[in-house]
């Protein structure tokens, strides 16, 4: 499915008229796929075949009044058409990674036992901002007290792990 998924980012975004909507787009797509992966009623309302299309369409609308753009809605409603709509969360996951390349961002996660000043998280994020030559790193700082100690970190599918359980794991 990545590869069909791939294809509507593609077409979305070239679709873009500005870095505004392109932005608005990506906020667009991961909010609403947010909820279609923790909603069960939502999914369910926009999987159900007895329920039109045009109503699926209004009630997106009405949960997501900030991006009622013409393209964005047209391009759900293509989705709710050819019966796509279930890959909306790996739609949004491409575009979210399409939209990151074009504006030299990388998302990542900082999982450590303990809490981390805001020094502390800044030069982790100067470490990856300059190791994949980025202006713009996101990120989200994740407390987990089962890797003891050190740093975890996640890009994407990469993962870099100095954390103390995994020293210990690789001296067994």
């Amino acid at each position: 499915m990545a590869l069909v998924a791939n294809r509507y980012v593609r077409a979305l975004a070239d679709s873009a008229k500005s870095k505004e909507e392109n932005t608005m787009f990506e906020k667009g797509l991961k909010e609403i796929s947010n909820l279609f992966v923790s909603d069960k009623n939502f999914k369910n309302i926009l999987l159900n075949p007895l329920i039109e299309n045009h109503e699926k369409l209004e009630v997106i609308k009405g949960l997501f009044p900030a991006y009622q753009n013409e393209t964005l809605i047209h391009f759900l409603e293509l989705l709710l058409e050819e019966n796509r709509i279930n890959i909306i969360d790996e739609i949004a996951l491409a575009y979210t990674k399409l939209y990151e390349i074009q504006n030299h961002e990388i998302s990542m996660k900082i999982i450590t036992a303990m809490e981390l000043d805001q020094k502390q998280i800044d030069e982790i994020v100067q470490k990856y901002k300059d190791l994949y030559q980025v202006d713009t790193v996101n990120y989200e700082v994740i407390m987990d007290k089962k890797i003891i100690g050190g740093v975890k970190v996640i890009v994407g599918n990469k993962v870099y792990d100095n954390s103390v359980k995994r020293q210990i794991e690789d001296m067994l």
